[in-house]
């Protein structure tokens, strides 16, 4: 099955104080989540359950074939923010993959102004 595509939410600039308004969609746990990919990504999970579950980010190949995910046990009520993430080893034909182990953890992607640029 193909994956349940998540939509980035571009971070204000600067100069831009309005601030930035996002929402949480549970994890597709069947199926897996993912967001275009573009280097400035920024993934917001939390967990809405009583149980500790994982969110994972998975790696793509490296040139030489290594892979290591970046893996996150949010306990009951916990929050993490994951990323950015670079192209490099993360890339998997243009998206960056998010997988949810259960659909109490929520997610919220944020994509950082173009000006950030990887620094």
């Amino acid at each position: 099955m193909a994956r349940t595509h998540l939509t980035a939410v571009d971070m204000p600039g600067a100069l831009d104080y309005d601030g930035t308004v996002y929402t949480f969609a549970a994890s597709d746990v069947a199926n897996g989540n993912d967001v275009v990919f573009t280097g400035r990504e920024v993934i917001m999970a939390r967990n809405d359950g009583a149980s500790p579950y994982t969110i994972t980010i998975a790696s793509a190949a490296d040139h030489l074939g290594r892979t290591k995910d970046c893996v996150a046990t949010l306990a009951a009520s916990a929050n993490v923010i994951l990323g950015p993430f670079p192209k490099y080893g993360w890339d998997a034909a243009g998206y960056l993959n998010i997988n949810g182990s259960n659909a109490s953890i929520m997610i919220a992607v944020v994509r950082l102004p173009a000006s950030w640029a990887g620094r």
